[in-house]
C-alpha cells in the first residue's frame, strides 16, 4: 500500500511539474522503486509483523535478519507473480468492456487514454493492484 501511495504521488507531481515527455524520469523512479523502495518496505514489514502473525527468516536452521538481496528477490517474485495474475485477469475484462461499451463512448475513452496523466495513473493502478 505504501508503494502505491508513493507511486501515485510521484506520477501526479511529475506530470504537474514537467510538460511533455516524462519517460526518463518515470523509468528512473521505477528502477529506484524496484531496487530500493520495494525491498526496504518489504524488510520493514517482515521485521514489524503483526500481533497475530510473525514471519521468521531462517538461514542454515538459525533465525537471521533478511538481507537486502534476499528482500529484493522476494519483492521481485511477489511483483512478477502478481503482475502476471493481473494481466491474465485484465484480458477478459478488457474484452468484456469492449463488447459492452456503446460506440459513442469510444471516442471519449480514447481521448481520456491519450492524456499522459490519466495514462500514467491508469498504468500505476494496474501495476499496483
Amino acid at each position: 500500500m505504501a508503494l502505491l501511495v508513493i507511486d501515485v504521488l510521484w506520477t501526479i507531481c511529475l506530470h504537474a511539474a514537467v510538460e511533455g515527455n516524462t519517460n526518463t524520469a518515470e523509468s528512473v523512479f521505477q528502477a529506484v522503486s524496484l531496487f530500493v523502495l520495494g525491498p526496504v518496505i518489504l524488510r520493514r514489514a517482515i521485521r514489524r509483523g503483526t500481533s497475530a502473525h510473525r514471519i521468521v527468516v531462517l538461514k542454515g536452521g538459525q533465525e537471521a535478519a533478511l538481507g537486502i538481496g534476499d528482500s529484493l528477490s522476494v519483492f521481485w517474485l511477489l511483483g512478477w507473480r502478481s503482475l502476471m495474475l493481473a494481466l491474465l485477469a485484465l484480458v477478459p475484462l478488457s474484452l468484456l468492456l469492449k463488447s459492452v461499451v456503446p460506440e459513442g463512448m469510444n471516442a471519449w475513452i480514447r481521448g481520456l487514454a491519450a492524456s499522459p496523466v490519466s495514462n500514467a495513473l491508469g498504468l500505476t493502478a494496474v501495476d499496483e493492484s
